[in-house]
């Protein structure tokens, strides 16, 4: 599969867990861009194994999420 592939067949899956984990819509679209510009960088290595694809994206997002969580707390305290 291409990126292309995986994009139109995961972001809005993930888009949608995003949201559902509490992530805005526009910041839930910020990580997955963010997630799947990661995975073309490394579309060498990830797209030799498909079945790998979606466990990264989603653990990308995942962590993704926590750093924008953080970020946002110490804003929060300052």
């Amino acid at each position: 599969m291409t990126i292309e592939e995986h994009y139109n067949a995961i972001a809005p899956k993930l888009t949608s867990y995003l949201v559902g984990t509490g992530t805005d819509y526009h910041a839930a679209c910020d990580i997955v861009q963010e997630t799947f510009l990661r995975l073309w960088r490394k579309r060498d290595d990830l797209l030799e194994d498909p079945s790998q694809v979606s466990g990264y994206v989603y653990t990308i997002a995942r962590n993704l999420r926590a750093d924008r969580l953080r970020r946002q707390a110490r804003e929060t305290l300052q």
